[in-house]
């Protein structure tokens, strides 16, 4: 992890894009939050190189909680989402 790089949260992260945001995210030194509204999906590969794991949370209050800098968004994210 990078300190100088801004935290990335990935929505949509339960989906194969997402995933693979979350793995370049991680490789690039990225601190990544994992957030999507589908928590049954198995992430532990994504955790068990650092990602953190809210789901089912999305909402705007994580982009404070973790101080956000960058937000990815999965394809299959709506553009209704309110982040």
């Amino acid at each position: 992890m990078n300190a100088s790089l801004p935290v990335a949260l990935v929505c949509g992260a339960s989906g194969l894009s997402g995933q693979s945001a979350a793995r370049l995210l991680r490789a690039l030194g990225h601190t990544v939050i994992l957030s999507d509204r589908n928590a049954d999906v198995d992430l532990s590969e994504l955790k068990a190189i650092g990602c953190e794991d809210v789901r089912p949370r999305e909402d705007v209050e994580l982009l404070e909680a973790y101080s956000v800098g960058l937000v990815v968004t999965a394809p299959g994210v709506p553009l209704s989402n309110p982040i």
